[in-house]
């Protein structure tokens, strides 16, 4: 068992508000790779490949989770495809916490707005960095931000000539990254093909000073993107910390699954970096 890449999976986390996840008693994810629920599930266990990120809590069947932020999970239960919504518990107190200060001071503010995390703002939602890529299908499809209502996509043309994919995020000033975030490319019931977009694999690049550098010499790093991701789903891969003003992310066409899902090479999906403004 490892740390997951959205943040410690450890701990207790709750479905208070629907109560459909076993009645909404606590779930503890315990680090010797168990996972109980007092009452009703003891200690069975959590499996976790190194090579997918892929989570499965086992019990009768299979959940499997994904972060959806730092402190949400969503679990699908693999029979139905039906999905859980829960949270971690010490961040709900914290939550609560925090709304009581602002509600007895109403004229205070808070940097952690928007994202709404301790770890850093998003670069592109936040903080306005500008964004370059490196073809788009359209002016409808060049929109990479979170919370798009599409996303980026590659031309048709670059798709046929299986040609990589990048974009450039470049901040208002040097900054510290912590964190590149991915989703999908947004997509509803009449188009959910649009969830076949994946990509298995980025290269990150980044200029510091005048230099651009290779960020872990140039080593793929894998998203863990699946098929079974919800179309908001976030993705948060965890970078040794580095400052920059400008960051590329590329992503090479050959990791671009290899199956009939996506048979003409396309290339989507939306991003954001998590940074520390210095």
């Amino acid at each position: 068992m490892k740390m997951y890449n959205n943040g410690t999976l450890w701990g207790t986390w709750s479905d208070q508000k629907d109560k459909k996840f076993y009645g909404g008693k606590p779930v503890d994810i315990n680090q010797d790779g168990t996972w109980t629920i007092k009452g009703a599930a003891n200690n069975f266990k959590v499996e976790w490949n190194a090579n997918t990120y892929e989570i499965n809590l086992r019990s009768w069947t299979s959940h499997f989770v994904t972060f959806t932020s730092y402190n949400t999970i969503t679990v699908t239960r693999d029979k139905d495809g039906y999905k859980y919504y829960l949270v971690k518990a010490d961040e709900v107190k914290a939550e609560e916490v925090k709304a009581e200060e602002v509600k007895a001071d109403k004229t205070s503010t808070s940097s952690d707005s928007g994202s709404g995390s301790k770890e850093g703002l998003y670069a592109i939602i936040d903080l306005y960095a500008t964004f370059k890529m490196q073809s788009e299908w359209s002016a409808d499809w060049a929109k990479p931000r979170l919370d798009s209502s599409t996303g980026f996509h590659n031309s048709k043309e670059d798709a046929e000539q299986k040609k990589d994919f990048w974009i450039v995020i470049e901040m208002r000033k040097p900054s510290e990254v912590i964190q590149v975030i991915l989703s999908k490319i947004h997509f509803e019931k009449n188009h959910d093909d649009y969830k076949e977009r994946l990509f298995e694999g980025i290269k990150i690049e980044y200029l510091e000073g005048s230099d651009w550098k290779s960020y872990k010499s140039g080593k793929i790093i894998k998203t863990g993107e699946m098929d079974r991701d919800a179309t908001d789903a976030k993705l948060m891969i965890y970078v040794d910390p580095f400052i920059a003003s400008k960051v590329r992310v590329t992503i090479p066409a050959d990791q671009l699954p290899q199956n009939a899902a996506n048979p003409k090479n396309y290339i989507g999906g939306r991003i954001d970096l998590r940074v520390n403004e210095k």
